[in-house]
């Protein structure tokens, strides 16, 4: 169902509304017992994408209705009602929560069958933890997918911590953002998981760590690493491992390795604080004093 009915051809700035739809089989019941529907209010609200941009144009095609977008084009995914009449800034502005998404680009094509938005260009998509941007990308609505495409960078947002929980719940999270850039991410926004692989680079607090592909998982803040598995802190410290586990959870950070092999630095300072002075540098030692001759008596000539 859409607010807005875009005209074939026709340039225009507009608002749409587009449903998607679900098809859930329920399991059959006794005919001695039958269940009663659930209330309209318990049912999870059907998700929708709305969209703005400045002009656009729609066509009916064989594959389905294809809407195009040029100009500060913003696609909103939310469950959350919205005025018909809501303005592109509203959805720009827009507070992602749970499996809110919004996907920003110059240009894109939206098709209403199958409920997909395509950007050949420059793309940013954002959710409640996480920006991801890349040079091309597609988003799936209907499994809440997206395939991004070349200089892919994504930032995992800090969370809000709740100060009112103990220090080691999950509810305070890490104060650091995590920054991976790669060539092509597979994320979906629902289950916070991404696939990232080609030229793979992820940035945290002092370590820098390069792989082969890595398994992202925004809501146990781990992140998978495997494949000639490099790492290097600022004060020195590198290592290689085929796997490897990040975990950036505030408070318990930790990086995880299997056969490692590298080198750390050695504070020689500290080993002097700690041993006293190192060998090589002990005062020079003095020669062992001579025994006193014993004294002879007045008289004896000496031997």
């Amino acid at each position: 169902m859409r607010a807005v009915k875009i005209a074939p051809a026709v340039a225009l700035a507009g608002i749409a509304a587009l449903s998607i739809v679900g098809i859930r089989r329920l399991p059959a019941q006794p005919a001695a017992r039958p269940t009663a529907p659930a209330p309209p209010s318990a049912a999870r609200p059907k998700g929708r994408v709305w969209f703005g941009f400045r002009q656009g144009a729609r066509e009916e095609t064989p594959q389905g209705a294809i809407n195009t977008c040029r100009g500060n084009a913003v696609f909103l995914f939310t469950r959350k009602s919205l005025p018909p009449d809501v303005r592109t800034k509203e959805l720009i502005d827009f507070g992602l929560k749970d499996d809110d998404s919004r996907l920003t680009t110059d240009l894109a094509t939206f098709n209403e069958r199958t409920q997909i938005a395509a950007s050949p260009g420059k793309l940013k998509l954002e959710d409640e933890y996480n920006t991801v941007t890349g040079n091309t990308g597609t988003a799936f609505y209907k499994t809440k997918e997206a395939k991004i495409r070349g200089d892919v960078v994504m930032v995992a947002r800090p969370r809000e911590e709740n100060q009112n929980a103990p220090s080691d719940a999950s509810q305070r999270r890490f104060d650091s953002p995590v920054t991976l850039t790669c060539q092509k991410v597979d994320y979906n926004w629902r289950t916070r998981i991404a696939l990232a692989s080609e030229r793979l680079t992820i940035k945290q607090k002092d370590m820098t760590v390069t792989a082969d592909r890595a398994v992202y998982d925004g809501r146990k803040e781990m992140i998978l690493l495997e494949g000639n598995v490099l790492y290097v802190r600022t004060n020195g410290e590198r290592g290689k491992t085929p796997k490897a586990t990040i975990y950036y959870t505030k408070g318990k950070e930790r990086f995880l390795t299997e056969q490692l092999s590298g080198q750390y630095p050695v504070d020689e300072e500290e080993i002097e604080r700690e041993e006293g002075a190192p060998p090589g540098n002990l005062p020079p030692s003095s020669p062992p004093a001579a025994t006193p001759s014993p004294e002879r008596p007045e008289g004896v000539p000496p031997r």
